[in-house]
Parts: structure tokens; C-alpha cells; sequence
């Protein structure tokens, strides 16, 4: 190969190139400054949220630690104890993974089916009367994956 057609070659390569990667251009920066404005909208959220929580916790110490005033009178006796049997509760569930799924045909997104059951078995011990009940759910959580 003689030289000429090494610089025509390179030549080719870079317009090539020019064409392909020049619209790419300035697209990392954009989504490495919204991931940015993102998480710091999140870490916002959160230090107003554990602030809250702080705030709450001190007024539920400050209301625990204040006298109650007591009521004059006794409350009165209850007037029959009522006997209610027993209740029997069982939750099974689990979670899938169904991969990565596009919103809109552009937006990637993860999704996770969760699948519950829920028996609830309660027994009358004056009649010997069983009730048994079983209520399934599913449950689809599509979270929303970044892009760079």
C-alpha cells in the first residue's frame, strides 16, 4: 500500500466517524447533570423526611413524659366477656423477576411480579363452625432504570 492511500483511508475513517459519533456529542454530559439533579432532589427528600421523624419523635417523648390528668370516676365493668374463637392468619408470597421491559418503546424499566396468598382460618368454639378463606394477589412493580 503506498502512502496515498494510507491518508485517503484515514481520511474516509474520519469522516466515517465524524458522521457517527458527532450527534453523540455533549449526550453524557446531559445525563450525567440529570442523574445529578435527581439524586439530589432524593437526598432533599430524605433529610426533610429524617428531620420529621426526628421532630415527631420528640413531641411523642415530650407527650410521654407530661402528667395525664386522671378521669374522676372508674370506667364500668364490662357486661359479658364474649368468647370469640380463634383466628389463624398465613401470608405466602414471592417475587419474580421478569427482566427488563421498555415503557413507551424507549424507556427501560425493571419488573418484578409479586405474588401473594393469604388464608385466614377462623374457628367458633361455641358452634364448632369453621370459616376458611384464601385471597390471592399479584402484584406488578415496574422501577425505572437509569440511562447513559
Amino acid at each position: 500500500m503506498n502512502p496515498e492511500d494510507d491518508i485517503e483511508l484515514g481520511q474516509a475513517l474520519e469522516r466515517h466517524f465524524a458522521d457517527r459519533l458527532d450527534a453523540q456529542l455533549g449526550r453524557a454530559t446531559k445525563a450525567f447533570t440529570a442523574h445529578h439533579a435527581r439524586s439530589h432532589r432524593r437526598s432533599r427528600f430524605i433529610g426533610f423526611t429524617v428531620a420529621g421523624l426526628v421532630a415527631a419523635t420528640a413531641a411523642a417523648i415530650v407527650l410521654a413524659i407530661l402528667p395525664h390528668p386522671r378521669p374522676a370516676h372508674d370506667a364500668p365493668a364490662p357486661v359479658a366477656q364474649a368468647n370469640v374463637g380463634t383466628l389463624e392468619q398465613v401470608v405466602w408470597s414471592r417475587t419474580i423477576d421478569a427482566g427488563t421491559v421498555l415503557l413507551d418503546g424507549q424507556t427501560p424499566a425493571r419488573k418484578l411480579v409479586r405474588e401473594q396468598i393469604r388464608e385466614v382460618h377462623w374457628t367458633d368454639p361455641a358452634g364448632g363452625r369453621h370459616i376458611r378463606s384464601s385471597t390471592p394477589r399479584r402484584d406488578v412493580l415496574l422501577i425505572s432504570l437509569d440511562t447513559y
